[in-house]
């Protein structure tokens, strides 16, 4: 079976593909995990564009509506070296859509370009959790692309061509599992256009935020998900897994660009 994804070929049988080899690296960025703080853009974000500036590669940051009204000057100064898109708006879930959900995705796109200065593209649902009617609002509200679909969730209903998808690797959370980030190494070489998406608050120490807030403590038990390899030992295996991806000639880019390439190549058809 072979399935064309943004303008490259897949051969499901043989795990290869044809065309360039190109990796996107996207963040989500929001309030921290079920939590009412902002520890992972205050904290986390400036570690992650410290690594990101020192290997000097590209990413795309998908942006919620109230992290850009409580901080507009740090989404312009993200938007000046780095691709954003929208996240909803109060990092809502859109697995049932209704009017107020489309204006709110619109009021956000609206704000976000009315911050950074130009036009957002790209768009990611919270939680990952979409319908088939988002699709069609997306498309109608102005968005090219979408990256809320991945093959570990992949649904079965088509995706009309009106908006591009660009689907994503794995869940997140298992790279900061024991073993399974090796697995994120070996699953790159099986397509030549990965697509990972984590979030600035792995990049703090989300058990300490956990202990020091006692109405929270018990996700320590109950959901180690949520702070398991987070911090110092999440941005060493992001180090490593870049560093492992640079020495296998994988070129870093944004889902912005690979957008507007694989239109270029629609175009020559």
């Amino acid at each position: 079976m072979v399935l064309e994804f943004v303008g490259f070929l897949i051969d499901l049988r043989r795990g290869t593909s044809v065309g360039s080899r190109q990796v996107v690296l996207t963040f989500d960025v929001e309030n921290d995990f079920n939590f009412p703080t902002f520890k992972g853009l205050e904290i986390g974000l400036p570690r992650i564009l410290r690594l990101l500036e020192r290997y000097k590669i590209p990413a795309t940051f998908f942006v919620t509506g109230d992290v850009v009204e409580k901080y507009p000057k740090i989404i312009r100064n993200l938007s000046e070296r780095y691709e954003v898109g929208c996240h909803g708006y109060h990092h809502e879930s859109f697995q049932k859509m209704d009017p107020q959900k489309a204006t709110l995705i619109k009021s956000a796109k609206k704000l976000i370009e009315e911050t950074v200065k130009e036009e957002i593209l790209g768009f990611r649902a919270p939680y990952l959790r979409v319908c088939p009617e988002l699709f069609y609002t997306l498309a109608k509200i102005g968005f090219k692309y979408d990256s809320s679909l991945s093959w570990f969730n992949v649904l079965h209903w088509p995706i009309k061509e009106s908006i591009n998808e660009f689907r994503l690797m794995f869940p997140n959370v298992f790279f900061r599992f024991p073993l399974f980030n090796h697995l994120f190494k070996i699953s790159c070489l099986l397509n030549r256009t990965p697509v990972f998406y984590f979030h600035p608050w792995e990049a703090t120490d989300v058990r300490n935020l956990l202990i020091t807030r006692p109405h929270y403590t018990w996700n320590i038990f109950s959901r180690p998900d949520r702070w398991l390899n987070s911090g110092a030992v999440f941005l060493s295996r992001l180090s490593n897994l870049i560093r492992y991806l640079l020495r296998h000639d994988f070129e870093f880019t944004t889902l912005k660009d690979i957008y507007f390439r694989s239109s270029k190549m629609k175009d020559r058809r």
